[in-house]
Formats: C-alpha cells, sequence, structure tokens
C-alpha cells in the first residue's frame, strides 16, 4: 500500500522508521536522495501500517529497532554492500514469490513497478510539483530554489487522484 499511496521503493520501505509516521502522514527523507518528502496516508495505508508495526517482529541489531518493517528474522528487507548497492532484497522477492502465484509474473513487472505507476497515474491530477515531491525526486530548477512548501491540499490531491484510479468504486460512493 505504501508503494502504490506514496511511490515508496524498496529501500525506501526497509529503511521507513517508525518516527516518520506522523498521523495521517509519513514524513521523512528519501533514502536515495535524501529529498524530503511529506505524504499523505490513505485510511487503508494508515490502518495497514498500524497493523504491521504493532506485529512486527523484535529487531536482530538493535540499529533496526525503530524501523516500520522487519523479515519473520527480524532483519531488514533490503540489505546493502559496502559499496551501497543492494545485496539483498527480500521485497522484491516476496513480490515476485506473489505474482507468480497469481500467474501474473512476466518480464519487468516487479515491485518497483508500483513506483512507476504512483508516477505515472498521480501527475494525471494536474499538479506534477506535488508528484515529484511525493516521490522524493530532486528538482534542481530555479523554481525549486525558490519554493519554501507544498500545500497539505495539493499533495492530499495527488494521493487521491491514484486511490480514486485504484479503488474506483470507493471513490463513486
Amino acid at each position: 500500500l505504501l508503494a502504490a499511496n506514496g511511490g515508496l521503493g524498496n529501500s525506501d520501505l526497509s529503511n521507513l522508521p517508525q518516527s516518520a509516521v506522523k498521523g495521517g502522514w509519513l514524513q521523512y527523507p528519501r533514502v536515495k536522495t535524501g529529498v524530503d518528502r511529506r505524504i499523505p496516508l490513505w485510511p487503508e495505508t494508515q490502518q495497514a501500517l498500524t497493523e504491521a508495526i504493532a506485529t512486527r517482529p523484535r529487531a536482530k541489531d538493535p540499529e533496526d529497532d525503530g524501523l516500520c518493517f522487519l523479515t519473520r528474522q527480524g532483519r531488514k528487507w533490503v540489505r546493502f554492500g559496502a559499496n551501497g548497492t543492494s545485496v539483498i532484497d527480500l521485497i522484491s522477492d516476496a513480490f515476485s514469490t506473489a505474482l507468480k502465484k497469481l500467474e501474473m509474473k512476466r518480464e519487468g513487472l516487479g515491485f518497483y513497478a508500483l513506483r512507476h505507476t504512483f508516477e505515472t497515474i498521480s501527475s494525471g491530477c494536474g499538479d506534477q510539483v506535488a508528484t515529484s515531491s511525493i516521490m522524493g525526486h530532486t528538482d534542481n530548477s530555479m523554481s525549486a530554489m525558490y519554493r519554501e512548501t507544498i500545500d497539505d491540499e495539493r499533495l492530499l490531491k495527488a494521493v487521491n487522484h491514484v486511490r480514486g484510479w485504484l479503488f474506483p468504486a470507493e471513490s463513486a460512493e
């Protein structure tokens, strides 16, 4: 849900600190870029996140104790080598297994496709600045240099546009 709700990638999820959850929002820098993100959470995302944290296994490494998600063994879902690239990505593995089970596995379709989908659908709300902000994209334009903040309403419009696309029956009610 976090990948669909806010374009979070594998490393974003694996390193998501519980301290980033602030009511109905996530607020923390993207792992890859360091760009601050402020993401409104859908009600179903909030509920699933609360349940996942409550039932999360104990961290094997005390350094990981404040993370939202850990494997059954109490480890990070994505682990990195000395050069900063992932050496173990259990999110991709689990997603691939689920796709195979559902007979949906095909070339180029993996967990990260959810991030691509968020970008594609969210940009349809007509506010690319809000979409890029949620995605944690770097923006070296002059406008970005002057932009101090993005109104919550704009961020909500972007994530709710995706929610309406993903759950059309619910958004019609």
